[in-house]
């Protein structure tokens, strides 16, 4: 009865999402490469190619434990105030346990959003598009 009244409060643990160590990755992802554009200076980007080794992906750009791809990741300043702007994006690895997850961050001048999918491996493709994370 118990584990009934659980699953229906805060959903059956059998669903599909995203765990707070896999978005703080994300997050750790975005620091790296902010940090790396702050060095560069305003009019510079990053990509994730120059920061793989720090956020622990290889060279396909996947994570250490195989399970999640960083498909996209540019960030770039731009103006005076310095805003950061630019896409991230993250998909689940076929045959793990994160297949069918996805989730994507836009860095913008109005804030950063957060959009992700739990239904298909292509991330979310603009601010309006997948769910709230």
């Amino acid at each position: 009865m118990v584990i009934g009244v659980r699953d229906k409060l805060f959903g059956s643990s059998g669903q599909a999402g995203f765990t707070l160590v896999e978005l703080l990755i994300v997050i750790l992802i975005v620091g790296i490469l902010s940090g790396c554009v702050q060095v560069k200076g305003s009019g510079g980007n990053c990509v994730v190619s120059e920061v793989q080794q720090r956020v622990g992906l290889d060279t396909a750009g996947k994570t250490y434990d195989g399970r999640w791809l960083v498909s996209t990741a540019q960030l770039s300043v731009s103006g005076t105030p310095p805003a950061l702007l630019g896409t991230i994006t993250v998909s689940g690895v076929a045959g793990k346990n994160t297949d069918g997850l996805s989730l994507a961050m836009f860095a913008e001048t109005s804030g950063v959003t957060l959009r992700c999918d739990t239904t298909s491996v292509t991330p979310p493709a603009s601010t309006s598009s997948g769910n709230a994370c």
